[in-house]
């Protein structure tokens, strides 16, 4: 129950006639006590989990807004739901690939090899890195297949912008 104590939040000081000093003492000794914490019981608060999140997602709405106020418009961040992924169909086929048979034939310049490819984990922070920057143009230098650049992509607005530099004729193509 909330009104035992426990180590995981403080309890509110009683409200005691004096002065705005007093109250922030009593407070801030209060917020040192650890015998005075009580249990959180979770993250979000109340019916909607969203609210103690304030910057979440969640939150924007897209619906019209209360009567005799005209609706603010909000650009959609989502897509109907997609068979496949193309990051995972491009991953595929650079698995796919006879890396070491294209080289013995002069189809590349040097012997290149799968784990060139970007992985899950590298496109992961390419797309964090391009979205919590507000990214609207990357540039990827020795691309290989791709999969980097298509992460980035992913990660940028529709109006973004993806410039790759690769030296290997056959991986551009």
């Amino acid at each position: 129950s909330l009104s035992q104590p426990s180590p995981l939040r403080p309890r509110r000081p009683r409200r005691t006639a004096g002065t705005m000093a007093a109250a922030t003492t009593a407070a801030a000794s209060a917020a040192t006590t650890t015998s005075q914490w009580q249990p959180m019981g979770s993250l979000a608060s109340g019916a909607v989990p969203a609210a103690a999140f304030p910057n979440s997602h969640l939150l924007r709405s897209v619906a019209p807004a209360a009567a005799g106020r005209a609706a603010k418009s909000l650009p959609a961040a989502w897509s109907p739901p997609q068979r496949g992924s193309p990051l995972a169909a491009l991953r595929a086929a650079v698995q796919e690939e006879d890396w070491e048979r294209n080289y013995e034939e002069g189809l590349t310049k040097i012997n290149m090899r799968v784990e060139w490819s970007a992985s899950p984990d590298r496109c992961s922070l390419l797309q964090w890195l391009a979205s919590v920057n507000g990214s609207r143009k990357a540039l990827e230098i020795g691309s290989f297949c791709g999969v980097g650049a298509l992460a980035l992509a992913e990660a940028l607005p529709a109006d973004g912008e993806v410039q790759v530099l690769e030296l290997d004729p056959f991986v551009v193509q």
